[in-house]
């Protein structure tokens, strides 16, 4: 059998919100219509789209093109997101994967898109090495951090009951007491205001502009970028602002997300600080590792680039160095210009994974 790809229509876009629903089996709820709704058509740079092969008239495959703006060497350029790469298991290893994802890139690069970049898991990444000619960016080096909190409800299911809880319970007994020395350590910072807001503050473009000259990559967060982003997406998350005086020194937005196998995680979506600034990151994170042991939460998580300088603030704090996360980009003649990056800034906020 031949198949095709065809653009989703705006009427049509519940059925991809349907067929997530049907295909999806990770955290939260991911793949929801008004997820593809606030990112698609409600989005701040341009709509997007997301390219589906039909089965008579079931959707049995995807791939999403979300508009971007990244700063790249100092230049602001049109790029995109690609992903939601999820084809049904009975329709896998009949090329849709390539048919998809060749198609929606050259929709992109055809709008004007020229930097095309994702962060595939583990099933999708050999596709798009092997069969699309993406390739991976290693100057965009991201890990994931993590500190462990109910450490009994993650080794669940990996060892037998006893030996789980016994080693559950030393490695609680440490990292609690651990982090209660750093966050007393944390508190020495009196100076510092840490407030919540509940839109975009005013005084925000002189923060933007001046942090962003010290990155040769860093995706959009300007005003008008970080409202789409975080205020207007049908999810909700925490925003505070890191002030010494009246002036903004940085910023931590998070959101908590629940699934039933993995319980209730505090994801740090975003932070971002002034050159110099990045130890005033320790206040508002310690008051959020403290907010994930009041809800019983089983970790605190996030993304960070190796080269954005604030790893050793999450390790000075307990957080703990895991597995890398492959950050993808077309080759074409700005793939090229990646080689040149030398410091670069990329959170989970950057994709669309929280």
């Amino acid at each position: 059998m031949e198949f095709s790809v065809t653009r989703c229509e705006d009427e049509r876009l519940p059925d991809v919100g349907l067929f997530f629903k049907r295909q999806y089996k990770g955290r939260g709820s991911y793949g929801s219509f008004s997820l593809f709704y606030w990112k698609l058509r409600e989005n701040y740079v341009r709509p997007g789209f997301v390219n589906v092969v039909r089965d008579r008239d079931a959707i049995v495959s995807t791939t999403s093109i979300t508009p971007k703006r990244v700063l790249l060497h100092g230049s602001l350029r049109p790029a995109a997101e690609i992903g939601d790469t999820y084809t049904d298991a009975g329709y896998q290893r009949r090329g849709l994967f390539s048919l998809l994802v060749n198609q929606s890139r050259t929709d992109a690069e055809q709008a004007g898109m020229r930097l095309i970049y994702g962060t595939p898991n583990t099933q999708s990444l050999p596709g798009y090495l092997k069969n699309t000619n993406f390739g991976v960016a290693p100057q965009i080096a991201v890990s994931v951090w993590v500190f462990p909190i109910n450490v009994a409800s993650l080794l669940r299911g990996r060892m037998f009951a006893f030996p789980a809880s016994l080693l559950a319970a030393l490695g609680e007994l440490v990292f609690h007491s651990a982090f209660r020395v750093r966050r007393v350590l944390a508190r020495g910072e009196s100076v510092l205001e840490v407030r919540e807001e509940n839109r975009i503050p005013e005084d925000w473009d002189a923060f933007w502009s001046e942090t962003a000259r010290g990155y040769d990559f860093i995706v959009d967060r300007s005003r008008e970028a970080l409202e789409w982003r975080f205020f207007r997406n049908p999810n909700e998350y925490q925003f505070v602002t890191i002030r010494r005086g009246e002036a903004i020194v940085g910023f931590v937005c998070s959101r908590f997300v629940s699934d039933a196998a993995k319980g209730t995680q505090l994801i740090v979506a975003d932070v971002l600080t002034r050159r110099g600034e990045e130890e005033t990151l320790l206040v508002p994170l310690s008051r959020l590792v403290e907010q994930a042991f009041a809800v019983g939460a089983t970790m605190v998580s996030t993304w960070l680039s190796d080269q954005s300088g604030f790893s050793p603030i999450f390790k000075k704090l307990g957080f703990i160095k895991r597995s890398g996360v492959p950050v993808i980009a077309y080759r074409n003649e700005v793939y090229d210009e990646l080689a040149g990056v030398k410091t670069a800034h990329f959170t989970m906020s950057d994709t669309d994974n929280v």
